[in-house]
């Protein structure tokens, strides 16, 4: 297709002469008829030889605001080099120039050859009409709407965030005066703080980084489809009139409006009444592509590994040993689960969370499992469909009897399999859910469209002419990978004072909650789901006493949340060590630089100048400790009265169970898989840029 673009320029001698011919015959009109799609041409005669000129297709009407203003939009370089900054369309106060057209036009083109690989033309685009549909409409008109689609949705979507807050939970309601007087705009740590993160949304760290390495990345691009430079890549993706930097805005808007949706896109829940109702409004279509309530269950679980003593493991996990070890293995396999039913007996006499059971399967899988493809995760198995596991495995984890809270010892050839089931969902409802989010996530783009709309002058607007002779880049490549996703790649920062209406279980969290704060922002930060303080209060307030939190909360909760606990220590440099491996350590302060009584603090990570990160829950600390106005303490405000130590294992961000954030790294288990594996986030990440893809198409 990207060599027939480009046939405008040529000779054409003998169909020249053939068309004077016709035209004596008096047949001319006859060949100029639009209906089929002939192409008009005038005869430019030189000295030197006679050119065929391709003319417009379709007629100008001169509307300038509708896409046939004109028959055509092309021009030569020079001509576009005058109206590069020519503004041509506007969304609020953000207008789109020629410059930038020319980006969004080509990038459209590229992206519909590389879908349609056997459509090609034999003329320019504005010599063809656009087949697709009835508006009798060029394929240069039907691309050139397209970008301009493009454009405003995106536009749309940056005009939203930048004016309508993020939604905060009730419970949150901070002091204006205390946080001018105490908060400083300037700090880092405001970077991190609940409330400012919603007035007006911004990216994450690791998408910040992204949007930053953005002209590095078309760099890569340039480099990796052959190109010697990005100017030369540009060049024949877009044409004349363009540059690097122009791909880079459209590159950075594009991937900044996909970091707001995404934010977005974790308040996207659904009810059962929803589901259900959604699948019965459409049960007609759901069961033509076989999707009914008897199509199976998606199903969680995690497990305990054992491996034979002495025995040999393959790069697949497949172990070979002896009956001997095999059976001694095997009673060991019992004895652990026997031991954990009689331990989950004697916990449940306490108040603990409601999955406490699995908190403490999970506990054990960390520290006994053989299974590195899941073992830093607690053994967590997530999204298993049928036909996905080595059948001793699938037999027991898809019969129709099992619920939450089963567990049994399996052999397979991997080694003995200590399992616990977690839950189970019906494909029907996944399936369902997976629409309701797609078409969702569709709405929300149009409402901003309606919302912020598109102002145009077509008249003023201007195309030149792109090679596309090499591989071109296509949008999806400058889309964030959103591998190993991270809400959080920092701790957040709760305030006790923004809750002033909170109670800790019978005290206020802004008196006595230092605590459960701390809490939150260290579970927040692990697990990357959001545990503010009101919520983990309604869940474990019976942890706060008179005296303050009891500090075993910080060694029995995190499991429950989906984290673990690595040591209680009082050996500083412990901490440091595991500070500088990215591990994350809560201290309790005594009396002293961060607190009158008792205090939690959080140490996120320590700089290269060695000084500490803290994430802190009192307000007014950040007004009088000269540490946070650079987000770094010395040591030695630390250290003298620290209480104690807790250090956590490091946060998982990669499975190497997942072929795609963990790249079947050393451990996994290819051999307990007959299908490839993906974690949860990897699922939620991939379905979540499907469907923003898909929304931003479905709305040109």
């Amino acid at each position: 297709m990207k060599d027939q673009i480009n046939l405008r320029d040529g000779c054409r001698l003998l169909l020249v002469l053939l068309l004077i011919l016709l035209i004596l015959a008096g047949c001319a009109e006859e060949q100029q008829d639009a209906q089929e799609q002939t192409v008009t041409t005038e005869a430019v005669v030189t000295t030197e030889t006679v050119v065929e000129v391709p003319l417009p297709t379709a007629p100008p009407d001169g509307d300038p605001e509708n896409v046939t203003c004109r028959g055509s939009y092309t021009v030569t370089g020079e001509e576009l080099a005058d109206e590069g900054k020519t503004y041509v369309a506007a969304v609020g106060g953000n207008g789109l120039t020629n410059r930038m057209l020319q980006v969004y036009y080509w990038m459209e083109v590229a992206q519909f050859a590389a879908e349609n690989p056997d459509v090609t033309f034999d003329q320019p685009l504005d010599t063809l009409l656009c087949d697709l549909d009835d508006t009798a409409v060029t394929w240069q008109q039907y691309f050139l709407q397209r970008a301009l689609n493009t454009w405003h949705s995106h536009q749309a979507l940056y005009q939203r965030a930048k004016n309508v807050a993020l939604p905060t939970e009730e419970a949150y309601s901070p002091n204006p005066e205390h946080h001018a007087v105490n908060i400083n705009k300037d700090m880092p740590a405001v970077n991190y703080l609940y409330g400012y993160l919603h007035e007006n949304f911004h990216p994450n760290d690791m998408h910040q980084a992204y949007l930053d390495a953005l002209p590095a990345r078309i760099g890569e691009l340039a480099a990796a489809n052959g190109f010697e430079s990005p100017e030369a890549q540009v060049l024949d993706l877009a044409g004349e009139g363009t540059d690097p930097e122009a791909l880079a805005e459209y590159a950075w808007l594009y991937n900044w409006c996909y970091a707001y949706y995404t934010q977005l896109t974790y308040d996207m829940t659904f009810t059962e009444e929803e589901v259900e109702a959604f699948y019965l409004e459409n049960q007609a279509v759901y069961e033509a592509g076989g999707i009914t309530a008897d199509s199976g269950s998606i199903v969680t679980i995690r497990q305990i590994l054992l491996v034979p003593e002495g025995a040999a493991v393959a790069a697949d996990g497949t172990v070979t040993a002896d009956e001997a070890a095999w059976e001694a293995c095997g009673e060991e396999a019992e004895a652990i689960l026997n031991s954990w039913r009689r331990n989950v007996i004697h916990v449940r006499q306490f108040a603990r969370g409601e999955n406490a059971d699995e908190a403490m399967f999970a506990e054990i899988a960390v520290a006994r499992s053989a299974d590195g493809g899941s073992r830093a995760d607690g053994g967590l198995y997530s999204g298993l469909r049928r036909g996905q596991l080595v059948e001793a495995l699938e037999e027991w984890c898809f019969a129709p009897e099992r619920e939450n809270g089963d567990s049994t010892v399996i052999r397979t050839e991997c080694g003995w399999h200590l399992v616990f089931f977690v839950s189970a969902e019906p494909v029907r409802d996944a399936r369902v859910k997976a629409d309701l989010a797609a078409l969702q996530t569709e709405a929300l783009i149009r409402t901003a469209m309606e919302e912020y709309p598109m102002t145009v002058d077509y008249s003023a607007m201007c195309l030149g002419v792109a090679a596309q002779k090499g591989a071109p880049i296509l949008a999806e490549d400058l889309l964030y990978p959103d591998v190993a996703h991270e809400r959080y790649p920092s701790a957040p920062v709760y305030l006790q004072q923004d809750y002033p209406y909170t109670n800790y279980g019978q005290y206020p969290i802004a008196s006595y909650g230092c605590g459960i704060t701390t809490l939150s922002m260290l579970a927040s930060y692990m697990t990357d789901e959001e545990y503010t303080p009101p919520e983990l209060c309604k869940v474990y307030g019976y942890y706060n006493t008179e005296q303050g939190s009891n500090f075993t909360m910080f060694e029995i909760t995190p499991a429950e949340m989906g984290f673990f606990l690595v040591k209680m220590t009082y050996d500083w440099d412990e901490v440091v060590a595991a500070l500088e491996n990215g591990q994350v350590v809560v201290s309790l302060q005594k009396r002293g630089y961060w607190t009158g009584g008792g205090h939690f603090i959080l140490m996120q990570r320590i700089t290269e100048d060695g000084l500490i990160q803290v994430k802190d829950s009192n307000l007014f600390n950040y007004g009088k400790l000269s540490g946070h106005q650079i987000d770094a303490h010395e040591a030695d405000v630390i250290t003298p009265k620290s209480a104690g130590y807790w250090i956590y294992e490091p946060k998982v961000t990669s499975i190497p169970a997942c072929v795609r954030c963990g790249g079947e790294q050393e451990g996994f288990l290819s051999a307990m898989f007959t299908e490839d594996y993906f974690c949860d986030r990897c699922a939620a990440a991939m379905a979540r840029r499907h469907d923003f893809v898909s929304a931003c198409e479905a709305v040109k």
